[in-house]
């Protein structure tokens, strides 16, 4: 997954520009002024992007190297981490929002993540995401798919 990602991180984040803007979500995750954000998964950037008019620190956590770069030359305001959301390298209640967007139906196995998710959050967590397929020959087309998008 990380060498697809990798790959692809430059055309993705041209692709998925304004993809969650309509969302609202700082709003709805009632994020107030200078609380900080992190998003696990950030990929490119774009939706932990949507809570720089209210937050505070906005981390964006990613595998790839090749996408938090993209993140920072579109969103110079990010501050990015390279890192598994399986093992957040963060204290535990230390972020006031923990969010992910899309990232969740890549995953085998995204109950650790969600786990870490919960540990490293102060207030709250938002996932906005899609369900995949219970069948890991279905997951895996699912994502090949993603990917082709």
């Amino acid at each position: 997954m990380r060498n697809e990602f990798e790959r692809a991180a430059e055309g993705f984040a041209e692709r998925t520009k304004g993809r969650f803007d309509s969302l609202r979500v700082a709003s709805f995750a009632r994020v107030q002024p200078g609380e900080s954000v992190l998003e696990v998964g950030a990929g490119t950037g774009h939706f932990l992007s949507l809570f720089y008019s209210c937050a505070g620190l906005l981390v964006a956590l990613d595998l790839t190297l090749g996408m938090l770069a993209q993140g920072r030359s579109h969103h110079p305001f990010l501050a990015p981490v390279a890192g598994d959301g399986a093992g957040l390298p963060f204290k535990d209640a230390c972020m006031d929002l923990v969010c992910s967007a899309q990232a969740l139906h890549h995953m085998n196995d995204p109950v650790p993540v969600l786990t870490e998710m919960g540990r490293v959050a102060r207030a709250r967590v938002l996932v906005v995401d899609q369900i995949a397929p219970e069948g890991r020959e279905q997951r895996h087309a699912m994502n090949e798919l993603e990917m082709l998008r």
